[in-house]
């Protein structure tokens, strides 16, 4: 049984470290938008088509909120993960707390009902997750796209939607895991395709005064090093 008195015992000892949780996570998010506005500046803005440059205008907010609403995507599923799970944790936290003394039980009407409970806290938190990630990498595609142009002439748009990224990813998935793995190239072409589908080009493409890529670039030197850092936009 719960005593009343342990229980608000336990709360009152783990409110400085929840405090410290709620101001701790949101300066984390914020320096994370700030690190994907440097990195997205750095690379976007150092980026050229030939001898023709792309200039693009974002600013560190944008990122930011981004970045806090990735949390809010993934809000519903923590609040779900705890419902779940939140007996459980308060005994393993009680347990840390008083030195392997639990008076918080947790009682069960079926021997398979904690077990199906972690498991459904697992597979919210890896949704919610995939769900954030992708709200991110969408997000951040149309407001960089919206906000590039190429030698100021041409303008460049994303249409990429959420929900039809995530079923791209999902079928992806699908298709590589029924196929044992030997249908990667199929999933890598889809993917291809769609992210191709979801770009627009706007202007008048007869103002650039370009020379193609191939004939100015001296070496793949700079194009392996943005592949292997994981700094490419898309663009």
């Amino acid at each position: 049984m719960t005593t009343v008195g342990s229980f608000s015992s336990f709360i009152s000892n783990a409110t400085p470290r929840i405090v410290a949780a709620l101001l701790y996570i949101p300066a984390l998010i914020a320096l994370g938008g700030v690190m994907k506005y440097m990195i997205a500046d750095l690379y976007v803005n150092n980026l050229r088509f030939g001898t023709a440059a792309f200039n693009a205008a974002i600013s560190k907010a944008a990122f930011i909120k981004i970045a806090f609403c990735s949390l809010l995507a993934f809000l519903p599923f923590l609040i779900w993960t705890l419902w779940f799970s939140g007996a459980v944790l308060l005994s393993v936290m009680e347990y840390v707390q008083t030195g392997g003394h639990i008076t918080h039980r947790v009682d069960y009407t079926s021997p398979y009902e904690g077990i199906f409970k972690r498991i459904a806290a697992y597979v919210s938190l890896i949704i919610g997750g995939l769900v954030a990630k992708c709200y991110i990498v969408v997000a951040e595609r149309n407001y960089i796209f919206g906000n590039t142009t190429l030698s100021d002439n041409v303008q460049v748009h994303s249409n990429l939607k959420l929900g039809a990224y995530l079923m791209l990813l999902f079928t992806n998935t699908l298709i590589t895991l029924f196929s044992l793995g030997l249908a990667v190239p199929v999933g890598q072409v889809r993917y291809a395709r769609f992210m191709a589908n979801a770009t627009q080009v706007s202007g008048d493409l007869s103002l650039l005064n370009v020379q193609a890529h191939g004939d100015t670039a001296r070496s793949a030197v700079a194009e392996e090093a943005i592949s292997a850092l994981d700094l490419n936009v898309g663009i």
